[in-house]
């Protein structure tokens, strides 16, 4: 990754922080602190032109969101290499990070190549893969969550059905109005994409060589 961008896109190396967990320096390795001071360092004094990138591949995952900013009732997290002691990092401090300090006219790019890391960024706007922006569509989601309660039901799995009709009962009573209450709040003056590797409610083991590189390995780059 930090070749690509220095051959196709002029970042220079000494701009560039990459954090993997095959370093033997501490402060190389993808624990929280130094994720979290990367975050700060890769937005900090950064000015209108300015083009900033970020990218994640390692464990993503899902914990109860408590603030009330997700429609399914769940917040997307990034696990760094001591999540067992430290934690893991949720999107919302993502957001605070590396999005709402930004000025206008300052450009970041942001990859995750992590599971459940569809709106990791916590970004307001989620386009599809033909670039139609996605909105609230709550009967269409309740049409595929009762699709969802049948295939559980036909498998026996009584806990997935619960899982889906909770999820469901979230969306039908919130949705449009955490879709609108996330428009107000966390639509950024500055250029912000975020590419992920899955949506919120799918993991990224599409195929083995795949699964190895998002699930195995921590990498992050900062640029």
């Amino acid at each position: 990754m930090s070749t690509y961008l220095n051959g196709h896109f002029g970042y220079k190396r000494e701009d560039m922080v990459i954090l993997t967990d095959d370093q033997q320096n501490p402060m190389s390795q993808p624990t929280k602190q130094n994720i979290l001071r990367a975050m700060h360092w890769l937005v900090k004094d950064a000015r209108p032109n300015d083009s900033l990138f970020f990218h994640y591949s390692g464990h993503g995952g899902q914990t109860k969101d408590l603030d009330g900013d997700e429609e399914d009732g769940y917040d997307e997290v990034i696990y760094p290499v001591d999540f067992r002691q430290a934690g893991h990092i949720v999107d919302d401090e993502m957001h605070r990070i590396m999005v709402m300090p930004l000025q206008p006219g300052v450009r970041l790019t942001a990859i995750f190549d992590s599971c459940h890391s569809g709106s990791a960024l916590d970004l307001p706007y989620i386009y599809s893969t033909q670039g139609i922006l996605k909105e609230p569509n709550l009967a269409k989601e309740a049409g595929q969550g009762l699709l969802g309660i049948v295939s559980s039901y036909a498998r026996g799995d009584l806990g997935g059905m619960a899982s889906t009709a909770m999820g469901l009962f979230k969306k039908a009573t919130t949705g449009n109005d955490v879709y609108s209450r996330n428009i107000r709040t966390k639509t950024s003056g500055a250029d912000v994409i975020m590419w992920s590797g899955s949506k919120d409610t799918q993991t990224s083991s599409v195929d083995p060589s795949f699964q190895m590189s998002c699930a195995d390995l921590h990498h992050l780059t900062f640029a």
